[in-house]
């Protein structure tokens, strides 16, 4: 979680600061979504670089994807499977997680997958100091 904080803190941070100044017309959703899911990957090497694939990332991206579906402002967003979610997320405090219900395209022909939703809070980026 202090990594995807971190990460939505410096994008927010230069979006507003060095992109959105350069637009006639900044778009209606401006910020990041993740998803996660957990799992076995299969490590291949593909054009001569260390690449990796497998279930857990295609569902990864599915829950991403899913996030704008029933968001009116999907920016700043985690859904995460409810398994991974017990398994790793569960003593987090703070974050308010809500148990959510998803389709996702083209996995389980369409059955319903339990998830959890996390609002990424914003915080300032720590400034570490440089060597």
């Amino acid at each position: 979680m202090h990594f995807l904080i971190e990460l939505s803190s410096f994008f927010k941070q230069k979006l507003t600061s060095k992109i959105i100044p350069l637009l006639e017309i900044p778009p209606e959703i401006m910020g990041l979504t993740f998803g996660i899911d957990g799992g076995n990957l299969i490590g291949i090497v593909m054009d001569m670089k260390q690449e990796y694939i497998g279930r857990p990332i295609n569902i990864a991206c599915r829950l991403q994807s899913a996030i704008k579906d029933n968001e009116k402002h999907p920016e700043y967003k985690l859904l995460v499977t409810k398994h991974v979610f017990n398994k790793h997320l569960k003593s987090l405090t703070g974050y308010n997680p809500v148990n959510d219900v998803r389709t996702l395209r083209n996995i389980r022909e369409g059955e319903e997958y339990q998830c959890v939703m996390i609002d990424i809070p914003s915080r300032p980026i720590v400034q570490y100091p440089t060597k």
